[in-house]
């Protein structure tokens, strides 16, 4: 299955005008590169980034977050401590985003 144009912001509706070609372009090299070609798999895919992105409007994590807010989150983890930040400590961004979509945090 080929994703056309008009599908591809249908899927997407908030996306930026200015950048949904580029974007649409991406997506395709992507699906092609990853052999991602039932309606599902492409959906799927969609889905995950508009979702992560904000349909394709937020592409950088700023992960500044506080401890308080992290312990709310996941009051089991032990480790919130070492990523949150404190009045002593900011947060150290660069360290963890990468500037795309996909993230490989979670």
């Amino acid at each position: 299955m080929t994703l056309t144009y008009h599908e591809f912001l249908k899927c997407l509706p908030r996306i930026p005008t200015g950048t949904a070609r580029q974007h649409y372009d991406i997506a395709c090299a992507v699906l092609e590169s990853h052999r991602i070609s039932s309606r599902r798999e492409i959906a799927m895919m969609l889905a995950q980034f508009g979702h992560e992105s904000a349909d394709l409007g937020t592409l950088e994590e700023n992960l500044n977050y506080s401890v308080t807010g992290l312990m709310r989150t996941f009051p089991t983890r032990p480790w919130v401590w070492r990523f949150g930040r404190t009045k002593h400590r900011a947060a150290d961004p660069r360290r963890y985003r990468q500037s795309c979509v996909r993230q490989p945090l979670g």
